[in-house]
């Protein structure tokens, strides 16, 4: 059997970022992708509009116990609803690849559970993870409210606090996915899709002339 030990945070901050659109196809998007191999690990989850990724090492003690291949699976989000945000959770597997049957033990102070992996496959998000371009004159990016605000979630869970900041980043191109990053947990990168229909089509060209004549408006006493 081999097991990884994980911070509960990262496993439960990660899973924010899952699908959970009862509407929604892609069950494959609802739940955490797992990748191990050796004592690299990484945990990542998207909706199609949000994606989050966070590395770990495994802290499992036993060498025996430590996975020598690569090894992936889906981890189904609505098991790990609940599961305590502080502490270790432990995943245990007998087999090593793509696991796409079978089960997974997860265990945590609240309990063990097993789940069984979702049959999918995850999609490439690596290749989704946008290059930020060191340019002060970019334009601005367009966002969902409620996107920001889910991925601030996650984010304060994940740094196990809610005073921790996040820093968003954008390429360039107001129409380009959005970077996430946040400082007390460097080892997690995040993205968000901006907006591209209606008044930012027509109008990304001027979001900083727009502004600036709102924020005048408001600075004159009434």
């Amino acid at each position: 059997m081999y097991k990884v030990y994980l911070p509960c945070a990262k496993l439960a901050g990660i899973a924010m970022l899952a699908a959970n659109d009862k509407k929604d196809y892609r069950r494959q998007l609802f739940g955490v992708f797992v990748e191990v191999k050796g004592r690299e690990v990484r945990l990542t989850a998207t909706t199609g509009e949000l994606l989050g990724t966070v590395g770990d090492t495994d802290k499992v003690a036993d060498e025996n116990e430590v996975c020598p291949d690569y090894t992936s699976f889906i981890l189904p989000a609505s098991e790990l609803a609940g599961m305590p945000k502080q502490g270790t959770v432990t995943l245990a597997f007998a087999e090593t690849g793509n696991l796409r049957a079978g089960t997974v033990t997860v265990s945590h102070a609240k309990g063990t559970r097993l789940c069984a992996p979702i049959d999918g496959v995850f999609p490439d998000w690596r290749r989704v993870l946008p290059t930020i371009a060191d340019d002060k004159a970019a334009t601005p990016a367009h966002l969902d409210p409620a996107l920001v605000a889910t991925m601030g979630k996650a984010v304060s869970v994940l740094t196990d606090s809610k005073g921790h900041c996040m820093y968003l980043a954008h390429p360039g191109d107001g129409s380009s996915s959005v970077g996430v990053y946040a400082p007390a947990c460097p080892e997690f990168a995040g993205v968000i899709m901006p907006i591209r229909a209606g008044w930012v089509a027509d109008n990304v060209g001027d979001v900083r002339a727009k502004y600036n004549e709102a924020a005048a408006s408001a600075r004159r006493p009434l």
